[in-house]
């Protein structure tokens, strides 16, 4: 350091002495001498020494701030040495920047400054703006010098000089340079970087063919074989699990009918490792082995819906056919066999027992409801069906009996099938409803096309007795509804008998009147004698049905003023003769109401006596023989008089007095209320029975009845086989009957008599019929009786009954139920009457509960205004109650029902399981399938785009048309392809997510270095531009001081 200080010394001395040796500086006035001035040597000596002055002195700056180690200002410290790269390369440029270039720009102008001094000294200028400009022309061509020695090398002893004197100014020159051109090159790299990546993406996808690696998967999933099944040992173990008993208990449950290949398809299903054709084929096995087992079971039949079906779709030739025969006789077996098993069990009659006992007589109800059955079908068919009723149960039967004995006895009635059906089909809520009761059982009653007297006739053996009876088979009622019912009944049924007699005495007084018209018109005039009108005339007024007080009213027509009247259009007769007439026609008119009237005394004296021989019987008789048989034979000893007329017939009816043998049975001790009430029944009952029983008809109209059944046997006999049609029988009835002397009401009523068994032994003489034929000419004959005696229509043939559905039912009970009887217990047996009526329908007993719901129930009761709000809620909640017990017991039996087939399908199951079927080679699937997608020259973009044709759907889709290869073999193949396919999707996701990380790493260091390379040049260049005006500045002031100084 010091020896530099010297150096600036030593050359100080020698510029001033050398200033002092040249001569003394001459003014310089125009410019002319300013020009020589500049053009001789004095200035290019100035020029010249100041640029190697400025260099020497440059180079002794550089070594001094060498040696001084200002150089270390631009390296990095150990607490940055540890940076990024960078990061390091932007501080370093930064700190060399600001120390060069302040040292620089010292040492410069420090250089520049002294050797303009002194080369303007050693020029002898005398002009201070001559020095200024000389001075400024050696730091131009200094910074000349420094900038293209800097670039190109001279010589590498000059440029090591000149390098190691220009350093500092180099380095501030370099870091512009190396700042501007890596600028250039970071710009360059991004736009290499990015260019070379979308050229390597377009390479890569330029060669994909998804196509043909779908194809090739695919061939590759069809070749795939799955192992085979030993399907004659399955068969053979399923028929050995199927040897069960409880088949044979499910079998009697009649549920095995549910079982069919679907639920086989279903259990075999249930190994999701299956395929379908597997499935398909163990299904066909079990379903075999499963049909080859029930066909060995004995098949349960259900007689009573199978008959309820032939019923309602049978033809009349098939009712009357040994084929609904037979199904009655299974009908019976099955009932018997329950009512056995009932007995063993030792176990009450279920509701269900009890439906199905009065199941029987809705089967005649759905006979007597078909309007396309006549009357005479309809009358076998029902007579076939009560011969059921004795198995329906113990109490039942017995009544069932008894009642069927008593009805044997009378002749085939409509009025009175149509009443017991009615009776015992109608649902108790009905029957227990005065005002419906009335106006229904009114119309089962009477018929209005029907001819008034035989309505009559066959509403006279009816009685109170005989509805009790039928309500008592119903089992549903207690002895005081029956009672009341029964009284009911009674009492709408005289009232109809009334109405009926009237009009058949409207209609036998207009009849009479037209016979005696006809007698007075037509008898010759020789007939009219006292002794011929006796003979003749008599028995016209006379008639043995009818008591005296009605003949009486009857015969009131015929006065003398009327039978004047009616001889008088005779022209044959004269007044006188007329007059003559007129007292022997009221002499037989009084006659004959003489004898009615006799013949009344002495039927009401025999009538009396009876009725006293019938207390006395009830008196006297003791306890042990007042039973129904005992009772039933005195009676029959007591009444019997088969001489006697209807009239008197009706009289012993009527003279029955209830009430007179209630007390007289009440004056007993050894009789309850209860026994006398069933006593007075019994007695009525026979009673009745007895009183109407047929008797033998005499007189007059035992002659009627003759020649009716003379003409009737002679047409029978005589007339061709091709003549006997139900058209030609109607013609010659009619014509038969069309006697205006015998009375065609006389004749109709004797031609109501004639029985099946009469026209059976009429018929059974003629050898060219057969037995078909026989009974086909009979049921044409009575047909055309009972339309030509106009017999009361069936009540289903004369009324359009609306078939009603379950919910019709259960509105109906709703609407016409009495309070009273809408009582826990009555509800109960309502409603399961309710449930298994046939009659409502076809549907199943869970439809039908379905329909009980709160908001219906509650809506129907709240119609009626005698029911209150709390009433209606308790109702509901009482029917909601049985609703619920039925469907419970309904969920125990299939319950019951169901474990049985479950246990069975269990062990099928079980041993499905345990089939050891072999797997497929899932690992080597696996290793096929990455062969096919792993490709290691494929990008991510490549792989995604070629691997994407292979989603679930679609490999679903390739997978479906295999039949040989179970659901969960697909599933396990198809998440193999997928497990195969998302790890070299991942796998090259990473790799393309790693080459994306470094591309935009470099992307960034690029970006940053061009940012501090920007800083860095700006700073360099301001720093060039500052050291090289200070500098000028400098050089200009050095030149002018060396001149002034």
């Amino acid at each position: 350091m010091f020896d530099s200080g010297g150096i600036v010394l030593a050359s100080h001395s020698w510029v001033a002495w050398l200033a002092q040796l040249a001569p003394a500086a001459t003014d310089i006035d125009t410019a002319e001498q300013a020009a020589l001035v500049f053009s001789g040597p004095k200035f290019f000596t100035a020029l010249l020494s100041g640029v190697l002055l400025a260099f020497g002195f440059q180079l002794l700056l550089t070594n001094l701030s060498v040696a001084a180690g200002i150089s270390y200002l631009g390296r990095s410290s150990d607490s940055d040495s540890d940076k990024d790269d960078d990061e390091s390369v932007g501080s370093t440029i930064r700190k060399i920047s600001t120390g060069v270039g302040i040292w620089t720009v010292v040492t410069v102008t420090i250089a520049l400054f002294i050797a303009c001094f002194l080369a303007v000294k050693l020029s002898l200028f005398n002009a201070w703006w001559f020095g200024a400009i000389v001075g400024l022309v050696i730091w131009a061509t200094y910074f000349s010098l420094l900038v293209w020695v800097s670039s190109t090398a001279v010589g590498s002893l000059v440029g090591s000089v000149v390098h190691a004197a220009t350093s500092g100014f180099q380095a501030i020159v370099g870091t512009a340079t190396a700042a501007i051109g890596g600028g250039v090159a970071s710009r360059q790299m991004v736009a290499t970087a990015e260019a070379a990546a979308g050229a390597f993406r377009r390479e890569l996808t330029a060669g994909i063919d998804p196509v043909s690696i779908r194809e090739n998967v695919e061939d590759y999933l069809q070749s795939l074989r799955p192992p085979e099944l030993n399907v004659q040992a399955i068969r053979s173990e399923f028929e050995n699990l199927l040897n069960d008993p409880n088949l044979k208990e499910v079998a009697k449950s009649g549920n095995l009918r549910d079982v069919d290949r679907q639920t086989f398809v279903d259990l075999v299903s249930s190994r999701s490792d299956l395929s379908k054709r597997d499935v398909n084929r163990l299904a066909d096995q079990l379903e075999a082995a499963w049909k080859k087992t029930v066909s060995q079971l004995p098949q349960p039949r259900d007689a009573m819906g199978e008959l309820v079906d032939y019923l309602k779709n049978s033809t009349a030739q098939q009712l009357l056919g040994r084929e609904f025969s037979q199904k009655l006789d299974e009908l019976v077996g099955e009932l018997r066999q329950r009512r056995q098993s009932h007995e063993k069990e030792q176990q009450p009659a279920s509701p269900m027992a009890q439906a199905m006992t009065l199941g029987v007589n809705s089967l005649i109800g759905l006979v007597m409801g078909r309007t396309d059955l006549s009357d005479l079908d309809v009358e076998k068919v029902v007579g076939q069906l009560k011969k059921v009723k004795d198995q329906v149960g113990d109490q039942a039967g017995k009544i069932t009996a008894q009642v069927s004995r008593d009805q044997a006895a009378l002749p085939y009635s409509t009025v009175r099938a149509d009443v017991e059906n009615y009776l015992l089909d109608t649902p108790v809520w009905k029957l227990t409803n005065q005002q419906l009761l009335e106006r229904e059982f009114r119309d089962v009653l009477y018929d209005p096309a029907a001819d008034p007297g035989t309505i009559a006739a066959e509403l006279e053996p009816l009685h109170r007795s005989d509805f009790a009876d039928l309500l008592q088979q119903k089992g549903l009622l207690t002895q005081k509804q029956i009672r009341e019912i029964s009284n009911s009944l009674e009492a709408i049924r005289l009232e109809v008998l009334t109405e009926a007699e009237a009009a058949q005495e409207r209609g036998q007084t207009l009849a009479l009147y037209h016979e005696v018209e006809q007698y007075l018109l037509t008898t010759p005039q020789q007939d009219l004698t006292p002794e011929k009108i006796q003979l003749n005339f008599k028995p016209i007024l006379e008639d043995s049905d009818a008591d005296h007080g009605l003949l009486n009213n009857r015969l009131a027509q015929f006065d003398r003023s009327t039978f004047a009247r009616i001889l008088s259009q005779r022209q044959d007769l004269t007044i006188e003769e007329v007059d003559a007439i007129i007292p022997h026609l009221e002499q037989a008119r009084d006659r004959a109401l003489v004898e009615s009237q006799e013949v009344q005394e002495a039927a009401k004296a025999q009538i009396e006596a009876q009725w006293l021989k019938v207390q006395s019987l009830l008196r006297d008789t003791g306890r042990a023989e007042l039973n129904p048989d005992h009772v039933e034979r005195e009676l029959k000893m007591v009444l019997h008089s088969p001489q006697a007329g209807l009239a008197a017939l009706r009289a012993r009816a009527a003279r029955f007095d209830r009430d007179t043998l209630v007390q007289l049975l009440n004056q007993r001790q050894d009789l309850s209320e209860e026994q006398i009430n069933q006593t007075l029944d019994r007695v009525e009952r026979s009673w009745t029975r007895i009183t109407h029983t047929p008797q033998q008809i005499a007189g007059k109209a035992k002659e009627q009845y003759d020649q009716v059944m003379s003409s009737l046997a002679d047409y029978l006999r005589s007339t061709g086989k091709a003549e006997l049609n139900p058209e030609g029988i109607q013609r010659d009835l009619t014509r038969l009957l069309d006697n205006p002397r015998a009375g065609t009401s006389a004749l109709r009523s004797r031609l109501a008599r004639i029985d099946r068994d009469t026209l059976v032994k009429l018929l059974s003489q003629r050898q060219d019929l057969s037995e078909a034929q026989v009974n086909q000419i009979i049921d044409d004959v009575e047909l055309t009786i009972r339309n030509i005696v106009k017999a009361p229509r069936r009540l289903a043939r004369r009324t359009q009954r609306q078939v009603q559905d379950f919910q019709g039912a259960i509105a109906d009970y709703l609407r016409s139920t009495g309070k009273d009887e809408l009582n826990p217990d009555g509800i109960k047996r309502d409603v399961q009457l309710l449930l298994h009526d046939p009659r409502a329908g076809v549907s199943s007993l869970s439809d039908r509960l379905s329909h009980f719901d709160r908001d219906t129930l509650v809506k129907l009761l709240s119609q009626r205004e005698d029911i209150s709000e709390a009433d209606v809620n308790r109702i509901a909640d009482q029917i909601l109650g049985v609703r619920d017990q039925m469907m419970a017991q309904m969920r125990d039996l299939q319950l019951s029902i169901q474990a049985a087939v479950d246990r069975i399908f269990a062990k099928i199951r079980n041993y499905l399981n345990s089939l050891d079927r072999p797997e497929l080679n899932y690992d080597g699937i696996k290793a096929d399938l990455r062969k096919l997608f792993d490709d290691p020259q494929a990008g991510f973009e490549a792989m995604r785009d070629r691997l994407s044709q292979f989603d679930r759907d679609t490999l679903v889709a390739v997978m479906s048309s295999r039949e040989d290869i179970s659901e969960a073999d697909v599933n396990r193949i198809i998440d193999q392809i997928e497990r195969t396919r998302n790890s070299v999707l991942h796998r090259a996701e990473r790799m393309q997510q790693e080459a994306q990380r470094r591309i935009e790493q470099v992307k960034y260091q690029a970006q940053r270095q061009a940012e501090e390379t920007r800083k860095a040049a700006a700073s360099a260049a301001w720093w060039l531009f500052g050291t090289a005006s200070v500098s000028a500045i400098a050089s200009a002031i050095a030149g002018a001081l060396a001149v002034a100084g």
